[in-house]
C-alpha cells in the first residue's frame, strides 16, 4: 500500500508513535546530564567535586560507546523483520534500563559495585538510543513521505528536545519543591522512575502499529535484504562517511545544550541550579521550534542550503555564544543557550531527512543505524566529557566553543566534499524519486 492511500487517522497514530519513543530516551539522557553534580558524590564519591562530576560524564561517554551496537543489531532488525519491530524494542530496552537506575542503591551501600552496575545499565541505555534516532527517522519518513519528509524527519530532533526540555522541568521541579538534601537524598530517583510508565505507553502505541509501506512493499516483493549492514559499506560507503561525520558533529552540538550546560553553568559560570535548570530548558522549547521551522524551510529550498547556512553560522558564532553565557547574567545566559539551540536545530532537521534519502529502503534503517550511530558514540557522545576535561585542564571557560567549532569546521569540509542534494520535485514527492546510488 502506497503512503497516499493510508488514512489520515493511521498517519497520526504512526507520527505520534514514531515521536513518543524519541521523547522517552531522550527524556532519560537528560535527566542524567542534568543529576551529574548530584549521582557524582553518591556513585563516584571522592574529595574532588570536579572529579565526581567527571566520572559521571564518563559514565555518560561509555554508553554512547555502545551506540554502534545497538544500530548494527536494531538496523538488521529493522530492514529485515521491520522497523515497527525494532522500534518497539528499543523503547522497551530503554525504560527497563532506566527504571534500574531509579532502583540502584548507591555507593554508600554498594562500594564499588554500585558504580559498575550504574555503567552496565548505561551500556544498555547506549544500545537502546543507537537504534532509536535512525530508526523512529526512518518509520516517521516513510510512513508519511510525500512533500514534507524533512518536516517529518525534523520530529525526530524535536522529540529529543521535548524530551529533553521535560526532563530538565522535572529535575527543575524537584529542586524548588524538595530543596538540595531531598534530591541528594532520594529525588533523584524519581525522573528515572518515571520512564517506566512512559516506555510501556510508547511500547504499546508501537505494536499496534502496522509497518511502513516501503517495508511492506519490500515484504511483498521479497526484496528483503538478508545482510543489509555488508551491502551498505559496499554500495554507500559516501553516504555512509557523511553521515558519521555529520552525526559526529550533531550530537556535539547537541550535548552541549541538553547534557553539558547545566553542569557547565553551576560549575563553571557559578550559576544557581535553579537558574541554570530553567534557562535551559526555555532554550530547549525555542530550539524545538526552530528546528520544525527548519524542517518545513528544508522542504521548500532543500536540505544543503539550510544545513549547511545553519553550520557555518554556529561554527562563527560558537565562541561569541559562550562568551554571552559566561557573562552569568540573566539574559545573556538565556540568548546565548536559545541561539545555540536554534542553530543547531536547523543543522539537526535537513541532516534528520538526509539520513533516510541517501540510502534505499531495503539497506535504510542499517546503513543510517550504523554510520550514524558510530559517529554520535564514538565521537558525538563523548562531547560532555571532553567539555568538562578541557575547562578543568586548560582553565578557559572558551575552550568547549573551541572544540565545537573545529567540530563544525570538520563537518563543513565533509558536506562540501561528500553532500549532495536530495530534494527532487515529483508529481506525489515519493520517496523512492529522491534516491540515487551512493559510492
Amino acid at each position: 500500500m502506497s503512503v497516499k492511500h493510508i488514512s489520515a487517522a493511521t498517519r497520526r497514530r504512526a507520527l505520534v508513535a514514531g515521536t513518543v519513543g524519541n521523547f522517552v530516551e531522550w527524556f532519560d539522557f537528560v535527566v542524567y546530564g542534568a543529576l551529574a553534580v548530584v549521582l557524582g558524590p553518591l556513585f563516584f564519591p571522592s574529595g574532588s567535586p570536579t572529579a565526581a562530576t567527571l566520572s559521571v560524564f564518563a559514565t555518560f561517554a561509555v554508553a554512547f560507546l555502545f551506540r554502534p551496537l545497538g544500530g548494527y543489531v536494531f538496523g538488521v532488525i529493522g530492514d529485515r523483520l521491520g522497523r515497527r519491530v525494532a522500534l518497539s524494542g528499543t523503547v522497551l530496552l530503554m525504560s527497563g534500563s532506566t527504571m534500574a537506575i531509579g532502583i540502584l542503591p548507591t555507593a554508600d551501600a554498594l562500594g564499588v559495585w554500585a558504580a559498575v552496575l550504574l555503567v552496565a545499565i548505561r551500556c544498555l541505555q547506549g544500545v537502546a538510543v543507537g537504534g532509536e534516532w535512525s530508526g523512529s527517522t526512518v518509520y516517521l519518513v516513510e510512513f508519511g513521505g510525500g512533500r514534507n519528509r524533512s518536516l517529518l524527519a525534523s520530529l525526530t530532533p524535536a522529540g529529543a528536545w521535548v524530551g529533553a526540555m521535560a526532563g530538565v522541568g522535572i529535575v527543575a521541579a524537584l529542586s524548588a519543591t524538595l530543596g538540595p538534601d531531598a534530591v541528594q537524598s532520594w529525588g533523584w530517583r524519581v525522573p528515572f522512575l518515571l520512564a517506566g510508565p512512559l516506555g510501556l505507553v510508547g511500547f504499546y502505541m508501537r505494536r499496534r502499529l502496522r509497518d511502513t509501506p516501503a517495508f511492506e512493499a519490500l515484504k511483498l516483493a521479497d526484496n528483503i535484504e538478508r545482510q543489509p549492514v555488508r551491502r551498505a559499506f559496499r554500495t554507500h560507503k559516501t553516504a555512509m562517511l557523511f553521515i558519521f561525520v555529520g552525526a559526529a558533529m550533531g550530537a556535539a552540538a547537541g550535548y552541549m545544550l541538553i547534557a553539558y550546560m547545566v553542569s557547565y553553568l553551576t560549575g563553571t559560570v557559578g550559576v544557581p541550579l535553579g537558574t541554570a535548570l530553567l534557562t535551559n530548558m526555555i532554550a530547549l522549547g525555542v530550539s524545538t521550534i526552530g528546528t520544525i521551522g527548519s524542517g518545513y524551510l528544508a522542504d521548500r529550498i532543500g536540505r544543503k542550503p539550510v544545513f549547511l547556512s545553519a553550520l557555518i553560522l554556529l561554527m562563527v558564532l560558537a565562541v561569541p555564544l559562550f562568551l554571552l553565557i559566561g557573562t552569568g547574567g540573566l539574559a545573556g545566559i538565556l540568548v546565548g543557550q536559545c541561539v545555540l539551540g536554534i542553530l543547531t536545530g536547523a543543522m539537526l532537521a535537513p541532516f534528520a531527512v538526509l539520513c533516510v534519502e541517501l540510502f534505499p529502503a531495503e539497506v535504510r534503517y542499517a546503513a543510517s543505524g550504523v554510520s550514524y550511530s558510530l559517529g554520535a558514540g564514538l565521537l558525538g557522545g563523548i562531547s560532555p566529557l571532553v567539555a568538562a576535561t578541557l575547562v578543568a585542564t586548560t582553565g578557559s571557560p572558551l575552550a568547549p566553543a573551541v572544540y565545537l567549532s573545529l567540530m563544525l569546521f570538520i563537518t563543513l569540509l565533509a558536506a562540501l566534499a561528500f553532500l549532495r542534494e536530495t530534494l527532487v520535485s515529483t508529481p506525489d514527492g515519493a520517496l523512492e524519486a529522491a534516491e540515487a546510488p551512493s559510492a
